[in-house]
């Protein structure tokens, strides 16, 4: 019987041990399962931080590449913009006059009878004359709402007193 007894002590502590290395096992495997989880979660997250990063820097790309634009539109505005005034100062010496096109002249025919020329006038997009000065308008005109007239801005001022 002595035997019988220490052949299953002998047992029942291997059994422990083995239980304890199967415990040990699965400590070991959950510690290593959440290491590696920790390890895929910290790449997602540099990842994710990287590509912030290159969102940011893309955009702040676009931002100054917008801004070289807009710098050098209006630098092309600048430029236009003292050509045209060179040019008005050469049409003024040779016509001398500083407010009609070639085509003025047609003040004569320019009140229209009965109207009183309210005070608001929308605009009206698009290349016309002024029905007062016979200037040309490239962007727009200013038309009087009751009788249909065009004007430019400073004959829409004399017109109406504002």
């Amino acid at each position: 019987m002595a035997e019988e007894a220490a052949k299953r002590e002998k047992e029942a502590q291997q059994k422990a041990a083995r239980e304890r290395e199967e415990s040990a096992e699965r400590r070991s495997q959950a510690a290593a399962k959440r290491a590696r989880e920790a390890q895929e979660q910290a790449a997602r997250e540099r990842l994710a931080r990287q590509l912030m990063a290159e969102q940011a820097a893309q955009k702040a790309k676009e931002a100054e590449e917008a801004i070289l634009e807009a710098e050098a539109i209006r630098q092309a505005m600048a430029e236009i913009a003292e050509r045209m005034s060179k040019l008005w100062v050469a049409y003024e010496k040779e016509f001398g006059c500083k407010k009609a096109w070639p085509r003025a002249g047609r003040k004569s025919d320019a009140q229209v009878p009965g109207c009183t020329h309210r005070m608001w006038w929308p605009r009206r997009y698009g290349s016309e004359e002024c029905h007062f000065c016979g200037r040309l308008c490239s962007l727009y005109t200013l038309r009087c709402p009751d009788c249909d007239v065009r004007a430019c801005i400073p004959c829409k001022i004399e017109q109406t007193g504002m």
